[in-house]
Order: structure tokens, then C-alpha cells, then sequence
């Protein structure tokens, strides 16, 4: 249930219903960290069960690897690679290390495009892109290409991404998410799984500034000490360090393999390489991180960048190495 984003999600709903109709359409959401854009595209996949759902997280680790973000999207497409022009084709499978080459740059936006296009044909196309501002550049300039040429397909993008930071989206709609008013927080607020004293009320709801995610998860600790003048990027960091402190050494460890690669079998094997057992338990007891087979997810998206930006160079590196 979304709380106080009734205006956000008109726009996002007349995308949808858009674009069942033939008209395509981008809307991108902006906003500070943990202002509601991952929930509001979680909303957004829930009012479209008839549509096919493409996604792609942009993750800070693989910002500076390219194509990564085109084959976490396009990989349950790959079957209709075969429809496309011989060098479209080519061009999408060098790109997405299907087959030896240099991919070339128009050819890979042009082979997204079809690819699309292609999709849509079978049924109405929903492409959510969470944390667009850390997809990979060729990634991110492939997708715009191919957005800004979608005319009379059954087929909405919606992309988020934080204020500030140039992308290749910057030219499509803009849907600005801003804090809840003070009703809404208060009514988020009362959701916490923490219950929050009435005396503390004022103080919690001061320190979260209208940031849901920090109305959830900032400690009550913390908020009875936060100065007034804290940064939401500052809120939020604070909200999980605590938390993510709290763990055993091989569970940090354990985190940050995970920061660094979102495949949960790569992490799993990294882990045993270092001698770590299963390090993620504590964190998901901890309800840091949800497993599952095939599955690793963070609680929030702002979670995996915080664990990956707090880690030492070197502890990156290790990380890496690992992977």
C-alpha cells in the first residue's frame, strides 16, 4: 500500500493504460535516496499483471561495466534474437557476451529497439529500470535510443533515477517525487515495525524530513539525536549502519560480496573460496537481505549502494578478487 504518493501514481497508471492502447510512453521518476521511486514502480508492476515485465537495477559495482544492465533486461528476450536483421543480431550478441566481437554502437541501440518491438507483439510491455543514474553508459544510451523511437507499440518505460546526475533519460518526462506531507508520515510512520512512542512522535518524524524510508528504518536512538540540517543520503546511511555494525565480521563480508554482484551463485561461491560458510544468514535474520533459491535481494535498493560506498578500497578490491 502506497501512503501519500495518490498524485504520483495517476500519471503512472495513464502510462500504463497508454500503452495497452498502442501509444508508447517513458516516464521517468526523480527523486532523493528512499523518497518511494522503488516503491512506486513496485506499484506500477502491480497494476499491470496483463503486461510483460522486463527490469533491469542499475548497481554502483557495475556502473563501468558496459552492457551489463542490457543483459540483466533483455535476457528473457534472447529467444527472439533470431527475428531480427543479421546485424542487429550480431550486434546485441557481442554486446551481450552471447558471441566474440565489438559491438557497434547504433547497431545495439537499433537491436534493443527491435528487440522491443518484437516483445511487444506477443503482449503489452512494462520496462521498469530502478537506480537508472547507476546503469552502465552503453547500457543507459542503448535504452534511451531505443525509448525515444517507440511510437504505436503496446509498451510504457518507466525509469528512476536521483536528482543531479546526467543521464541519457534526461529528455523524456520527468515525475518529481518529493517528502510526504506531515499526515502521510504520520501515517506511514504508524507502519513501522518498531513501535514508536507518542513522545517520540515529533522527534522521529523531524529527523525523517518526509523520507519514508527513513520514517521506517531510522532507530529511535538516532532520531532523538539527528541534527535537523542532515543530508537524506546522511538519514539513510545512519538508519542501516547500525544494523549493518551489528553483524559478525563474515556476515559484513558476506553483505559486501553481495553489494558487488547481484548473481546470488557467484556470492555463494565467493563465500566458500574465503572460508565464510553462509554469511548472509545473519544478515537475513537480521532482515537486511531476503534469500531464496536462485534469490538474493536487499531490503532496499539504498541498502546494497550504502554497504558497497561504506566499504574500504581494499575491501572492494578483496571483494572482487573473490568474485
Amino acid at each position: 500500500m502506497l501512503i501519500g504518493r495518490e498524485r504520483e501514481l495517476r500519471p503512472v497508471a495513464t502510462l500504463l493504460e497508454e500503452a495497452r492502447r498502442g501509444r508508447s510512453g517513458t516516464l521517468v521518476l526523480v527523486g532523493e535516496a528512499g523518497v518511494g521511486k522503488t516503491a512506486l514502480l513496485g506499484e506500477a508492476r502491480r497494476l499491470a499483471p496483463d503486461m510483460r515485465l522486463l527490469a533491469a537495477t542499475g548497481v554502483e559495482s557495475e556502473s563501468e561495466l558496459p552492457f551489463a544492465g542490457l543483459h540483466e533486461l533483455l535476457r528473457p528476450l534472447l529467444e527472439l534474437l533470431p527475428r531480427l536483421a543479421a546485424s542487429q543480431s550480431r550486434a546485441l550478441a557481442a554486446a551481450l557476451a552471447l558471441e566474440e566481437g565489438q559491438p557497434d554502437t547504433l547497431a545495439v541501440g537499433a537491436g534493443t529497439l527491435s528487440l522491443l518491438v518484437e516483445a511487444a507483439e506477443e503482449a503489452p510491455v512494462l520496462i521498469v529500470l530502478d537506480d537508472a543514474h547507476w546503469l552502465d553508459r552503453a547500457s543507459a544510451e542503448a535504452l534511451a535510443f531505443a525509448a525515444r523511437r517507440l511510437a504505436g507499440e503496446e509498451l510504457a518505460v518507466l525509469a528512476a533515477l536521483r536528482p543531479g546526475i546526467a543521464t541519457p533519460f534526461e529528455a523524456f518526462p520527468r515525475l518529481e517525487l518529493g517528502p510526504l506531507a506531515t499526515e502521510d508520515a504520520r501515517r506511514l510512520l504508524a507502519l513501522r515495525d518498531e513501535l514508536v512512542p507518542v513522545a517520540d512522535e515529533s522527534r522521529v518524524l523531524a529527523a525523517a524530513a518526509g523520507n519514508p524510508l527513513v520514517l521506517l528504518e531510522l532507530p529511535l536512538d538516532l532520531a532523538r539525536d539527528l541534527p535537523a540540517a542532515t543530508p537524506p543520503e546522511e538519514r539513510l546511511r545512519r538508519a542501516f549502519t547500525q544494523r549493518v555494525e551489528s553483524l559478525p565480521a563474515p556476515a559484513r563480508l558476506g553483505l559486501l560480496l553481495a553489494a558487488a554482484e547481484p548473481d546470488p551463485g557467484p556470492v555463494r561461491r565467493a563465500a566458500a573460496a574465503l572460508g565464510l560458510g553462509d554469511p548472509l544468514r545473519p544478515a537475513e535474520a537480521a532482515g537486511l537481505v531476503r534469500l531464496g533459491p536462485g534469490e538474493l535481494a536487499f531490503r532496499h535498493p539504498v541498502l546494497r549502494s550504502l554497504v558497497y560506498a561504506d566499504a574500504s578500497p581494499g575491501d572492494r578490491r578483496a571483494a572482487h578478487r573473490a568474485l
